[in-house]
């Protein structure tokens, strides 16, 4: 029974021993998966990108946190502009409260959309806070600004070119009469330093001034001009000293310009003098009837609700010609960052062309767009984020400490079991040499 006994008692301890070696070399496996977990997360720490998209009004002296309402909101930091979010095919990007007001634009979020006058009135209303009622008469008394402007502009350019055909017919007059007949110098020669230029300047005040040629505001401001251009002459470099004619000319254009001209020179073409001053007076009564017609605008709204309107009539314009996309996760700066940085969402800015209908002979427009990486846009700006890298460091600290906890446990359990197989061992040399007696000793007594 002894010799039994311990043969079951050494097989016991055998397999006991065998799965402490197995067990030890499940955990070595786990320790050493521990071991690349723990290079993965340093790597992910140390590749992590720690950057942020910060919008800047400044050229990045100071930065704000980049959101979707900084962007596609009415206000200051995108100069009452939409800077619009598109997806990678043109999409405007919407967030859910924009949502409903370009599903009436295209319901399918398609391109082409209709954003005709019903709907924007509906937009603008709710969007705005103001009433249809307010937007009929803000839009006739815009139309009658618009009218008024023309007017305002057609009578200014009928102005400008009777004073341009009066500066034409004296520009050769005062040549002739100052250059020629006045000084005797040959119009070509060279004015070579100041005193040079003031003896000139002294010879055009006498030609011009105190002949009636013009009126005492006008003499005053040829004065001006003559002493202002005379006063450069030495500090230009050889090739910008100008010619006796050059000088002349700067003068007169000085002192009058080309197209504010009010006195003729020339005593016989008083006529043409009498033609300007009819059209200036023309011009003055365009613009104050424009005036009046910008007064009645102005009263329907204030500038910042003006502003308001313009912003939506451009984002939903925007809306319609490019179609549009839902994201719920947008307002999310974070999420926002993202999308930017990887290149998901980008920029797209739209520029008003102005041109001549003239199938409809008015004046319109049209938007053209332009889609860029948000990190080509001026105002965005790539900054280390500090905040970022602090819960990426915590994040790294407290995985790696879960990692340092599973192996000090992983190191105490192989040391234990180390710890009984070596009992074991010592178990099971001491039932070997029990039994080997054992057989010597029946062996030396039935020998």
């Amino acid at each position: 029974m002894g010799l039994a006994s311990s043969q079951c008692r050494f097989l016991q301890l055998t397999n006991r021993k065998l799965t402490i070696g197995n067990t030890c070399m499940r955990l070595g496996q786990e320790k050493t998966s521990l071991a690349a977990e723990a290079k993965k997360i340093s790597r992910d720490y140390q590749n992590g990108n720690q950057t942020k998209m910060k919008f800047s009004r400044n050229k990045g002296v100071t930065t704000d946190d980049l959101t979707y309402n900084m962007l596609m909101r009415p206000s200051a930091n995108n100069g009452n502009k939409p800077i619009l979010i598109t997806d990678f095919s043109g999409r405007v990007v919407v967030d859910d409260k924009y949502k409903e007001f370009a599903a009436k634009i295209s319901p399918d979020g398609a391109p082409g959309g209709t954003y005709d006058e019903a709907k924007r009135t509906e937009i603008i209303c709710a969007l705005v806070g103001v009433t249809e009622s307010q937007l009929e008469t803000y839009a006739r008394t815009y139309a009658d600004v618009e009218e008024k402007q023309k007017a305002a502009n057609s009578a200014r350019d009928a102005r400008d070119a009777v004073a341009r055909e009066i500066y034409e017919a004296s520009d050769d007059f005062i040549k002739d009469f100052v250059s020629a007949k006045i000084l005797g110098f040959t119009g070509t020669d060279k004015l070579e330093t100041n005193e040079d230029a003031q003896k000139v300047a002294s010879a055009i005040q006498s030609a011009l001034c105190g002949k009636n040629y013009f009126s005492s505001t006008m003499e005053e401001k040829i004065k001006n001009s003559c002493s202002n251009n005379a006063d450069v002459i030495t500090s230009e470099k050889d090739e910008n000293k100008p010619t006796i004619d050059d000088f002349i000319k700067r003068v007169v254009a000085g002192a009058l310009g080309e197209s504010d001209i009010t006195i003729m020179i020339d005593r016989n073409k008083k006529g043409t003098q009498v033609e300007y001053d009819a059209a200036d007076k023309s011009y003055n009564e365009a613009l104050e009837d424009l005036n009046i017609a910008k007064g009645l605008n102005e009263e329907v709204f204030t500038s910042e609700v003006e502003t308001k309107i313009a912003f939506y009539d451009q984002l939903f314009t925007a809306i319609a010609d490019l179609g549009w996309k839902n994201d719920s996760g947008i307002q999310d700066g974070d999420y926002l960052n993202e999308m930017f940085k990887n290149n998901n969402y980008y920029i797209t800015e739209m520029t008003k062309n102005d041109f001549y209908d003239e199938k409809s002979e008015t004046d319109n427009y049209l938007y053209s767009y332009d889609q860029d990486l948000a990190s080509n846009y001026d105002n965005i700006y790539i900054v280390k984020d500090s905040d970022a890298a602090n819960e990426a460091l915590a994040e790294y600290e407290y995985k790696k400490s879960l990692i340092n906890e599973k192996e000090s446990r992983i190191d105490t359990r192989i040391q234990d079991l180390k710890t009984e197989q070596a009992a074991i061992q010592k178990m099971l040399d001491t039932i070997n040499k029990v039994k080997n007696d054992n057989i010597e000793t029946y062996f030396n007594l039935w020998g």
